[in-house]
């Protein structure tokens, strides 16, 4: 299991409660532990049987001029909204929808970023602010965003994260929405 998998699963596992025990390749020993009764359990987060899918967590962002780069293993969530025109008529109850275009994509993505060593990962989160602060669109690179959703581009809502200079994990959460590219042509005819 590699590192964004544990910390994020032991995050989850704290805010349920749980305090995390142990950790192997793919299995954490947890004790749910209410006042005095302590219980041991193993948890698999893969393997065969379980209900869980190994999802391609790697995201990559590069600035529109490719000048800048960064990898990151993040948690997506992401929603789909559509744009729909509602018609009260006098004496009808409810309204008259009419559909006229999806909306943008809303993507969140929780970012955990070090983690590898003992050290505040002060430079991956400069190289990722930077791109970030950036007022332009952002290619992203992503196999469920690309292969499933179509987006290759995006641009950043806003992004915040708690400094956390006690430990050598940051996490930072990111706003974004999707983004296309339009021709737009003008017709003249005479």
């Amino acid at each position: 299991m590699d590192r964004f998998k544990q910390l994020y699963a032991q995050r989850v596992l704290s805010e349920l409660g749980v305090e995390v025990l142990r950790k192997a390749s793919n299995i954490a020993a947890f004790s749910m532990a209410p006042a005095d009764v302590s219980r041991n359990v193993e948890y698999r987060f893969k393997g065969n049987g379980d209900s869980f899918v190994d999802i391609d967590t790697n995201i990559t962002l590069i600035n529109i001029a490719k000048t800048k780069e960064v990898k990151l293993m993040a948690a997506l969530d992401i929603s789909q909204s559509k744009n729909i025109v509602k018609t009260a008529i006098n004496g009808v109850k409810g309204t008259i929808k009419e559909y006229i275009a999806d909306g943008d994509l809303i993507i969140n993505m929780n970012v955990v970023l070090g983690g590898l060593s003992d050290i505040y990962p002060l430079d991956e989160l400069k190289a990722l602010q930077s791109i970030l602060d950036e007022n332009k669109n952002i290619i992203i690179y992503s196999k469920i965003l690309n292969d499933v959703l179509g987006v290759t581009r995006v641009v950043v809502e806003g992004y915040s994260f708690t400094p956390t200079t006690w430990s050598s994990v940051q996490e930072v959460k990111i706003s974004l929405l999707s983004d296309m590219t339009y021709k737009i042509e003008e017709k003249i005819t005479k």
